[in-house]
């Protein structure tokens, strides 16, 4: 993890196949393209996550550069709409003059399923509070389940400032520091179920609840200006500060809520559903539109 501005955030990998769409006015010909992350480094930073050293673009189209003595402002979303093209809601587009992300964060987000699943043997301790309100600190070892999100709902944005008339030639690199604008929350529930007399009981799981206890949107439809994002050295660095609180979300429609499910079964929505004995435990990630207070979040 990393901190920014006050905030803390998980580092982020790219893998080959993951796809950006760039828009810039300045270009000549095609103002937006998509691009498709071909080559990373292996060498992942613990703060950042690593870095896509390589973007191939998709089919003819790629942007090129306008006027030299111009400077060209860059606006970048993960993940391009072609990623997802017909499965799914995902990011729609760059609107409204290129710098409008319009997206969505659905009620209802499965696990990738039980091939992209980990396991690890973990050992917590922890406070455990029984049906009479008694805590007591407990050791428990068992397997714990890692299950892998889909990320088309990690959306994120960038926007770079390049004065072109400074390169050599035309062919200077552009690069794109993404920021998130999702909140991306891992959870961990893990089975203490046991009776007075310390017998230990199975846990099937289905489903998980995740919800907002002051009824704040959660999910839903969501739109952001890329143009209010303030730049540093050339780099979007986060919004202006004159802005609101979530200056990246403007919840849009009556598509909205304050409660996300997650259905826990093996291959994601179906079949047999995770089995936790106790002391083990299963690790999960929940998509939500921007939130700081994580501690108004609860899982039933």
């Amino acid at each position: 993890t990393y901190t920014e501005n006050g905030l803390t955030y998980e580092g982020v990998n790219w893998v080959a196949g993951d796809q950006v769409r760039i828009f810039c006015a300045e270009a000549i010909g095609a103002n937006t393209a998509d691009y498709t992350v071909t080559e990373q480094n292996d060498k992942a930073s613990q703060e950042t996550g690593n870095h896509a050293t390589s973007l191939t673009k998709n089919g003819a189209v790629a942007l090129q550069w306008g006027d030299v003595e111009t400077e060209h402002t860059f606006y970048a979303v993960y993940p391009s709409p072609s990623q997802y093209l017909g499965t799914n809601t995902t990011a729609e587009s760059i609107l409204q003059g290129g710098t409008t992300l319009v997206g969505e964060i659905p009620n209802v987000q499965t696990h990738k399923g039980e091939a992209y699943m980990t396991t690890n043997q973990t050992t917590a301790t922890l406070n455990v509070t029984d049906a009479d309100g008694n805590t007591t600190e407990q050791t428990v070892t068992g397997t714990e389940f890692v299950t892998a999100p889909d990320m088309r709902y990690a959306y994120m944005v960038a926007k770079t400032v390049v004065d072109p008339s400074n390169a050599e030639d035309k062919s200077k690199e552009v690069y794109l520091k993404f920021m998130p604008i999702a909140t991306a929350v891992e959870i961990t529930v893990r089975n203490l179920a046991k009776d007075t007399d310390g017998k230990t009981h199975d846990f099937r799981l289905t489903n998980v609840l995740v919800s907002s206890a002051n009824n704040e949107p959660i999910y839903g439809q969501f739109k952001t200006d890329l143009s209010n994002i303030n730049i540093v050295d050339g780099y979007g660095t986060g919004y202006a500060e004159d802005t609101e609180v979530n200056p990246a979300i403007a919840v849009e429609g009556e598509h909205t809520g304050s409660q996300i499910s997650l259905p826990m079964y093996k291959d994601g929505v179906f079949g047999d559903p995770i089995t936790l004995t106790y002391g083990d435990a299963i690790t999960f990630t929940v998509f939500m539109l921007p939130t700081q207070d994580l501690n108004s979040i609860k899982v039933t």
